[in-house]
């Protein structure tokens, strides 16, 4: 199937979730991320805000917070991302296409990121990701300098086994779904970390 074909059914297979359906999942994928020891060595996490239903990252937030772990979050800027430190949720306000972004200008370099969480619109189980199809995050990924970590958080309805690939396509190293933690390489597609 088609990238735009794959996006445009699972867009409205997510959208079709209820709002009670978004926060249980959600709940249940943050507290898997959250008991990982991946998070628990970061120093600094990238988040992204939420919207059409993607999997909430408030409570990783706060648990980072709580921890004095450095966050941020994207913002577009001249066509591409910017990721600017938030202390604050209150500090995000609507920016391009109607996703709360930073206001503040302390920006976060690519090499500083431990982890970085990524939204998408698909995953597959081998790491591929299918965003929105702006490749924004496929751009940034591909800067020079980032050795963290990629997560794809996303809700098991949006897992495929296997996307079409573009040679310009950055893959996740895990993906966490409410069933399960996928670390990239595992045959199996459904393995825990440590």
């Amino acid at each position: 199937m088609a990238k735009t074909m794959l996006r445009k059914k699972l867009l409205a297979r997510r959208s079709g979730l209820s709002a009670e359906e978004c926060r249980v999942f959600s709940g249940e994928i943050q507290r898997r991320f959250l008991e990982m020891p991946l998070f628990r060595r970061s120093r600094v996490v990238g988040l992204y805000s939420p919207v059409r239903n993607e999997v909430l990252t408030s409570e990783i937030f706060h648990a980072a917070a709580a921890l004095g772990k450095g966050t941020a979050y994207p913002r577009v800027r001249d066509g591409s991302l910017e990721f600017i430190e938030v202390r604050d949720l209150a500090d995000l306000q609507v920016g391009a296409f109607g996703i709360r972004e930073p206001q503040g200008e302390r920006r976060v370099a690519l090499n500083d990121f431990d982890l970085l969480i990524v939204p998408g619109v698909v995953f597959d189980r081998e790491g591929g990701r299918l965003g929105y199809g702006k490749g924004y995050y496929d751009r940034f990924l591909a800067g020079e300098g980032f050795r963290g970590k990629r997560v794809g958080l996303c809700y098991e309805l949006q897992l495929v086994p296997l996307l079409p690939r573009d040679r310009h396509d950055v893959l996740m190293d895990v993906v966490i779904t409410e069933q399960r933690i996928i670390l990239r390489g595992d045959p199996t597609g459904s393995s825990e970390e440590e």
